[in-house]
């Protein structure tokens, strides 16, 4: 079925730091199909998040 909108993939991880992928210069662990995918598409470099994400337990 041909379409005219892009294909869009958001892959997010909230305990997965920066650094540990190889598409961002991390060599720790292999990630050879999240380098692929960054590698063909596009990889967005800043989150902004307008309220506090992280508070204490009542």
């Amino acid at each position: 079925m041909p379409t005219d909108r892009p294909a869009v993939l958001l892959i997010t991880a909230d305990q997965l730091r920066r650094d540990a992928l190889g598409c961002y210069g991390g060599r720790a662990v292999g990630t050879p199909h999240l380098d692929r995918l960054a590698g063909e598409g596009t990889v967005l470099g800043l989150g902004v998040h307008g309220e506090s994400v992280v508070s204490a337990e009542p």
